[in-house]
């Protein structure tokens, strides 16, 4: 479990960030749930608990991009992964 009183400094969303990820939290979820996954299905790939991984997809963390991309490519997502928000 994260020590929310020792977050890591990559976890911290910091001012003018908010958007970024509040977007990339809601696309993790609805990719999670299109494929009818749980969120401990996707928090056991990158060794957290479930409620670090609703901090992601509810923007309270930054996802550090260690967690990021095996998320991703477990979703089906390529390498190239597009982070654009069109």
């Amino acid at each position: 479990m994260l020590d929310k009183k020792n977050i890591p400094e990559e976890m911290i969303i910091n001012p003018g960030e908010e958007e970024f990820y509040q977007r990339l939290g809601m696309r993790l979820r609805a990719a999670r749930e299109r494929l009818g996954m749980a969120a401990s299905d996707i928090a056991r790939i990158v060794d957290i608990d479930v409620e670090q991984l609703q901090d992601y997809e509810n923007a309270v963390l930054a996802i550090p991009i260690y967690h990021m991309l095996p998320i991703a490519e477990f979703l089906g997502y390529p390498p190239e992964l597009d982070l654009r928000f069109n």
